[in-house]
């Protein structure tokens, strides 16, 4: 959002505007020789490797944002998935890395974001300038602003009044005692300067009360503002360490304060709201956001005064205009760095507008002459190609881009309330100009009034438009970070709905935490990457030839197998790891979601699925393979040592039953011999699961040997290979019979299916009472209930029941749980409710 002469202003087209690009289709079409829209005609499965890239880089360093992913580490997902002639796009592209791992490939990049201060910084990245004319620019500026603004941060030190440029000014923040109303200084009173810590131990200089941090009450001007003085100075001209401030540093600050800024600079509202008691955003804190109402209230006069210089200055340059843009954008990007954010002694804390009781104004010349030197160096380390776009523009409106153009997606969107890129970015795009239009951001936010169906519907209509400019078999890698399982399901759902099909994940280790990341309980401590494919349109066709029958079950299964990983093995190990998705139960979610998404009746029940899936492919160690990959699994198999298992961690009855199934697959036991194990794994029941007993859930899902007929090959298997004295007894011998008696198994195929149509019965009677039930609210529930219930309900086509139902259960219990929110979610679109909103 912004005037039409700032949106030129910023713009370099036809590489970069400010406003959604209308050069893209015409890039596209001169450099896409396959306008047929499909892939290159080569086979590729996810790039099932774990990667971990620092952000030491320089080329990373050059601009601060949020969240950036190394580019050595975009490159190696680009150099898997796309071909050396096609197009990488990220719709999410924030600081632009995706583009710059794109040129370091040699490939060809479209980036996009919604915000203007992220497109700005991307496109400096990615449209170089004439270095040398950038470097001799960059010298002028600063000998021009020594020659105009210097002198406010002439002073003089000591006795002798030595002339002195200023390096730094401490500044401290005013507090009023609660029971003398005594006020004081916080450098005084709670800073350890020589520690370079807080006290622990506070207490009031007139009264000697013992004081709380985080009680102190802040001492407030006439206008409402906290009251900030000068602590400590040090001095750029000299040996000496810090030292009181003197007379004459006062006498700049008073000549300074009396003097008018004679340069334009943003005078906006923050977040362009002017004052209420409730803030202007997420971000806004009572207490220390007192009177922070405008751009301004983040920044010391002198420092608004250079940079409303250096901006004047760079605008009259007669330079390229991407010599212009690198040098505008490296004053604004450094402009947070002197903000009142920035701590005493350490940096400003990202993601936050956090004003701390001790801040640090630096003198903004030498800091810009610092930061343009070192940006340059850092940017002429990227290949000088033009062969990136940026679009300025939101992921859920239609790009200028023709269908099925694009190679290769990868994109690190906003994940829930993780970042509320709008304000984080406002002091920014403030100088720039723009603003962010909030309505289409993606984030959970509730000054925006966003819950998390709004973010995952903002998510599907990205992903939708993701999809349809992907080429048809070809891969979007999206990174995945946030602690809440409710976003990680609405994301993958977001995916599912826009016809994606998740095919791995894999972590990525930026090997340097973020702040969050180090101070915040149960943040994770790696990002996930998600690999997601399109369907093929041969595919597609084909499931629709046979749709609601079994053949559109084993079709999707086989195009599917031949997406994922054949084998994976750990970094620098000699272990094997257990593909996931390979698995029984993860198949059959997948078949089950394509079938859903696209409308079609599901044809098998899980049993039946099991029992396809054993007659139609081979199974490896619990997983299953097509007759080519099984044989490539089995000589890779023979070189590793070992095959590392899953973890399984229950949480409800799902995941017992599949860690059950873990436990007798590999040591077929007793009741008293389980029970004392399956108690240990309780602790992380969820608590709106309705809890069961160990006994109910082996009778429904397993059975148990009763001494009546021969051993069982599961059981045999196991004892015949553990213990000496039973090995070659026939399956009937009494001995073995003996031994065998009262452990619980894996049935085989068959007898499953007919285990699973008992509990199936079990399940539905429970749905239906859950159905009937007169409570508007059902607190504890039985999840497979609901997702047999579901099931039923749309086979039948009858979608109000699953809405009525889904409005009784806590909203926690359908927003974490993706089988039953996918089942939701169609219902509502089906039966044309899209608007009904949970109870």
């Amino acid at each position: 959002m912004g005037e039409t002469e700032e949106i030129m202003r910023l713009s370099n087209p036809p590489y970069y505007t400010a406003c959604p690009n209308p050069f893209l289709a015409g890039f596209v079409q001169s450099i896409n020789k396959n306008q047929n829209g499909e892939n290159d005609g080569r086979q590729r499965e996810p790039f099932a490797v774990d990667v971990s890239e620092g952000k030491s880089d320089p080329i990373y360093q050059a601009f601060v944002y949020h969240t950036k992913v190394p580019p050595k580490a975009i490159a190696r997902y680009i150099e898997h998935y796309c071909p050396a002639d096609g197009i990488v796009f990220d719709g999410f592209c924030g600081a632009g890395m995706t583009g710059v791992a794109a040129l370091q490939t040699g490939r060809t990049a479209i980036l996009a974001d919604l915000a203007p201060a992220a497109t700005a910084i991307a496109a400096s990245y990615t449209m170089p300038p004439d270095f040398q004319e950038a470097e001799q620019a960059a010298q002028e500026l600063i000998r021009w602003l020594e020659q105009n603004c210097g002198w406010l941060y002439q002073t003089a030190h000591g006795k002798a009044k030595t002339p002195a440029n200023l390096d730094y000014m401490i500044w401290s923040e005013q507090y009023r005692c609660q029971q003398c109303t005594n006020s004081f200084s916080f450098a005084d009173v709670g800073f350890d300067f020589k520690m370079k810590k807080p006290k622990e131990k506070l207490r009031c200089p007139h009264c000697d009360l013992r004081l709380k941090a985080d009680d102190l009450e802040r001492c407030l001007d006439h206008t409402g503002r906290t009251i900030e003085l000068p602590a400590r100075v040090k001095y750029r001209d000299s040996r000496m360490k810090e030292t009181p401030v003197s007379e004459v540093d006062l006498a700049v600050l008073r000549k300074v304060d009396a003097g008018e800024i004679p340069y334009a600079y943003p005078q906006n509202w923050m977040m362009n709201t002017p004052p209420s008691q409730n803030g202007w955003g997420d971000m806004w804190r009572r207490g220390y956001h007192a009177g922070v109402w405008k751009v301004t209230d983040f920044y010391y006069k002198r420092t608004l005064w250079v940079m409303a210089a250096a901006l004047h200055f760079i605008n009259q340059l007669s330079v390229a205009n991407a010599t212009r843009h690198v040098l505008r954008c490296t004053v604004i990007n450094s402009s947070i760095n002197l903000t009142k954010m920035r701590r005493a002694y350490q940096g400003v804390l990202p993601l936050v507008l956090y004003l701390p009781r001790l801040r640090r104004e630096c003198n903004a010349i030498r800091f810009l002459a610092d930061r343009l030197q070192t940006t340059l160096k850092s940017l002429a380390l990227i290949p000088a190609q033009r062969r990136v776009f940026v679009s300025t523009q939101s992921s859920t409106a239609r790009f200028e881009l023709p269908d099925h153009c694009v190679d290769y997606i990868f994109t690190d969107p906003p994940f829930g309330s993780n970042i509320i890129y709008s304000e984080v970015n406002f002091l920014w795009e403030a100088w720039l100009g723009l603003a962010t239009n909030q309505a289409p951001e993606a984030i959970i936010s509730d000054k925006q009034r966003k819950n998390l169906p709004e973010y995952q519907d903002l998510m599907r209509r990205c992903f939708a438009e993701y999809y349809r400019i992907l080429k048809p078999g070809c891969w979007m890698t999206v990174e995945f970070h946030n602690s809440r399982n409710s976003v990680w399901i609405a994301i993958q759902e977001a995916l599912l709905q826009a016809g994606f099909v998740v095919a791995d994940v894999r972590t990525l280790d930026k090997q340097q935490m973020a702040f969050k990341q180090v101070v915040a309980g149960g943040t994770v401590k790696h990002d996930l990457m998600i690999s997601a494919y399109k369907p093929e349109l041969a595919v597609e066709q084909r499931v629709q030839l046979v749709a609601g029958t079994e053949a559109s079950a084993w079709e999707f299964v086989r195009s599917h197998l031949r997406q994922l990983p054949v084998f994976v093995v750990q970094s620098g190990r000699d272990r094997a790891e257990i593909v996931a998705e390979r698995q029984g139960h993860q198949l059959f979610d997948r078949m089950v979601a394509f079938h859903v998404q696209r409308g079609i009746m599901v044809p098998l029940s899980f049993a039946e699925f099991l029992a396809g899936l054993e007659q139609r492919f081979l199974s490896r160690d619990g997983m299953y393979f097509l007759p080519e990959q099984a044989a490539e699994y089995d000589k890779k198999r023979i070189k590793v040592k070992e095959l590392l298992q899953l973890e399984l961690f229950v949480s409800d009855e799902s995941s017992a039953i599949q860690w059950l199934k873990q436990q007798f697959t590999a040591k077929p036991q007793t009741f008293q011999e389980l029970h004392p194990q399956f108690m240990k794994e309780l602790s992380g029941w969820q608590k709106h699961e309705q809890p069961l007993e160990l006994r109910d859930l082996l009778q429904q899902n397993f059975l148990c040997y009763d001494n009546v007929s021969e051993v069982p090959s599961q059981i045999h298997s196991y004892l015949s290979s553990n213990f000496k004295e039973l090995r070659h007894l026939k399956k009937d011998d009494p001995v073995l019979r003996a031994k065998a008696k009262n452990r619980w198994y894996v049935p085989d195929p068959k007898k499953a299916a007919d285990l699973e149509r008992l509990r199936e019965r079990v399940l539905l009677r429970e749905f239906e009472a859950y159905q009937n039930a007169k409570s508007r609210t059902l607190r504890v529930v039985r999840l497979e209930a609901l997702r047999a219930g579901f099931k039923r309900a749309w086979q039948e086509r009858d979608y109000r029941t699953i809405i009525t139902v889904a409005q009784k259960i806590p909203e926690a219990v359908l927003q974490e749980d993706e089988k039953l929110l996918m089942w939701y979610d169609q219902a509502k679109i089906r039966s044309g409710a899209e608007h009904t909103h949970l109870g």
